[in-house]
């Protein structure tokens, strides 16, 4: 069971259910127990847990056997950025000892799954079995396998782009203008909160968000009502000793409006960025070494009956090119490419 990605100091849900032997859910009889490991043995990883805990019923008197437990993912708790962690969960249900596994990444999963050139930060596109779905079901690949095709593959499509295609929540910090109005460039979907940084007199302005309205590009907020531009020679008047919402503006200088806001373009994975993801952890799965690096160089070789085939390095080309190399993909990310992020004129 794949839990998600998380960031370091998330607390992480683990849920669970008890079954009889016929299958119905039933209380288990002793509580529930889980021990969470960091990554594998094989990989040199700590035959010790790096948390255990316990888990509790969840509505008890309206489902049977449901229970949750939570973990803090701290570095306090013994957690790392950039890993992956495995967690092991017993429990005595129905006179035996039934036992699940569950997984989960913090970061990027795992730091060797990032494409070259760069990593993704983001949350994952798809879950585990949604990517084994695009695999040849002959390839016998471990979970931990699967997440680092989706770390390449997603690292990839996100630097081809430009830009992410999950939602982020992230602190961005931009140069004001003395106008009504901000550029931050990339696409907001949320203000949480506005400071002007040492403004009026050195000390920090927290700004009412319901005064702060997003244009419909959703790369530029607004303050108060935006009045029109002043005739050349005219400045806008000052946000100091002024509250006048027709005048509101953000004021000159530099790093100093701070914007709290849930960034991205898109409020869910556009279904087709999730269908290149997939074709391209299947056309790298496809590889000899699909997790490993790519010795082969791009070749073609024809053979008997006029058969040919074409060996590619999957990662190497993305660097090389900006493309996978696979038509289909290509396709489909040329249309989601980013436009330019324009500064200042």
């Amino acid at each position: 069971m794949f839990l998600g990605t998380y960031r370091l100091g998330d607390t992480v849900p683990i849920p669970a259910v008890s079954v009889d032997q016929s299958g119905s859910a039933i209380d288990a009889t002793s509580v529930p127990t889980f021990r969470i490991y960091a990554g594998s043995v094989a990989a040199g990883d700590a035959d010790t847990p790096v948390f255990t805990g316990t888990m509790v019923l969840r509505d008890a008197p309206g489902t049977t056997g449901w229970y949750t437990g939570t973990v803090v993912v701290s570095a306090a708790n013994g957690f790392a950025n950039n890993k992956v962690y495995t967690g092991y969960i017993t429990a005595g249900v129905d006179g035996q000892n039934p036992a699940t596994l569950f997984i989960f990444n913090i970061g990027t999963g795992i730091s060797s799954a990032a494409a070259p050139g760069g990593s993704s930060t983001s949350p994952t596109y798809m879950t585990v079995d949604d990517a084994r779905s695009f695999v040849d079901e002959g390839a016998s690949l471990s979970d931990e396998q699967i997440l680092t095709l989706m770390a390449r593959a997603q690292a990839a499509i996100e630097r081809i782009c430009g830009q992410r295609f999950s939602l982020i929540s992230e602190v961005r910090t931009f140069d004001g203008m003395g106008r009504p109005v901000l550029n931050v460039r990339r696409a907001i979907q949320e203000v949480n909160g506005i400071t002007l940084l040492g403004s009026c007199g050195g000390s920090d302005t927290a700004l009412d968000v319901s005064d702060i309205r997003i244009s419909g590009s959703k790369t530029m907020l607004a303050w108060g009502s935006v009045v029109p531009m002043p005739f050349r020679g005219l400045r806008w008047p000052s946000r100091c000793g002024s509250f006048d919402l027709s005048s509101c503006v953000f004021p000159m200088g530099f790093q100093n409006i701070q914007v709290d806001g849930i960034w991205g373009a898109w409020a869910a994975v556009p279904e087709e960025i999730i269908l290149a993801l997939g074709l391209l952890i299947q056309h790298a799965s496809a590889c000899d070494n699909p997790i490993g690096p790519h010795t082969a160089a791009h070749s073609a070789e024809a053979t008997a009956g006029d058969w040919s085939y074409t060996i590619k390095k999957v990662w190497q080309n993305i660097i090389q090119d900006a493309t996978t190399g696979f038509g289909e993909v290509d396709s489909i990310l040329a249309r989601y490419v980013a436009p330019p992020v324009v500064i200042g004129v």
